[in-house]
């Protein structure tokens, strides 16, 4: 998917809006190329911003991912702060991190798996400091765009962390993740003991092993996995 490449200042603005954080990756991506293009330091901060909207639009698509119910203060609260969004990854009523490495090895060891993504939160707010860089002042121009070095520099930093995001979104169908709510009972019993710390990764990697034949035949039609989308339709409401 190379179509962000070769794209003008006008083709990049005009770019057809999509409700998704991947769009703004995607515009990260076209500015960053233009300003490769065409040494053009304007476009190193325009492609900063994008990939920072993009990384705090992910967070919000996890958070509802997440959820099995998002209040209107939480969405209030969320809105423009992503560590309150991180924090309500983090609550109990979600904890984000754990069942996303549970869900990552549930899915490792089934071979009908479709190719998804988990995000590490530490990883993703690590990007998020670094597009942060080239949003405040950075010096004066003698000293940073009139310099060829400071640009191709600004640009590989940027780049070293847009590109691995860009490659984890393409390679992949999207985001997975598993709630508590939906587990088969045996599955759910061994998130509860992995949660807990009562089961090791290298135990949950056995026992679930031994569960999938078990599992496969409960799948509707006995074909492999079912995808179920999700979408934000509007403002959450009480």
């Amino acid at each position: 998917m190379d179509e962000w490449r070769g794209k003008s200042p006008k083709e990049i603005l005009s770019n057809t809006l999509a409700d998704h954080s991947s769009w703004h990756f995607f515009q990260a991506r076209s500015w960053l190329d233009y300003a490769t293009r065409e040494d053009a330091p304007s476009a190193i901060h325009y492609a900063a911003f994008e990939l920072r909207y993009g990384i705090e639009h992910l967070l919000f698509e996890l958070l509802v991912l997440a959820s099995e119910s998002l209040s209107e203060p939480e969405y209030r609260q969320a809105i423009g702060d992503p560590k309150q969004m991180n924090r309500l990854l983090a609550s109990p009523a979600r904890n984000y991190a754990k069942l996303a490495e549970f869900a990552e090895v549930v899915v490792s060891v089934d071979s009908q798996a479709p190719p998804v993504h988990f995000w590490n939160l530490k990883a993703l707010f690590r990007c998020w400091g670094v597009a942060s860089e080239f949003l405040h002042f950075v010096g004066p121009h003698a000293a940073t765009y009139s310099q060829t070095d400071w640009v191709a520099k600004a640009i590989a930093r940027l780049d070293s962390v847009l590109t691995p995001l860009w490659s984890k979104i393409t390679d992949t169908i999207g985001n997975a993740f598993m709630r508590p709510s939906q587990m088969q009972p045996e599955v759910h019993q061994a998130w509860t003991e992995f949660r807990d710390g009562i089961l090791t990764k290298d135990n949950l990697v056995h026992r679930l092993k031994i569960m999938q034949p078990a599992l496969r035949m409960r799948r509707k039609g006995e074909t492999g996995w079912q995808h179920i989308g999700r979408r934000i339709l509007q403002i959450p409401k009480n």
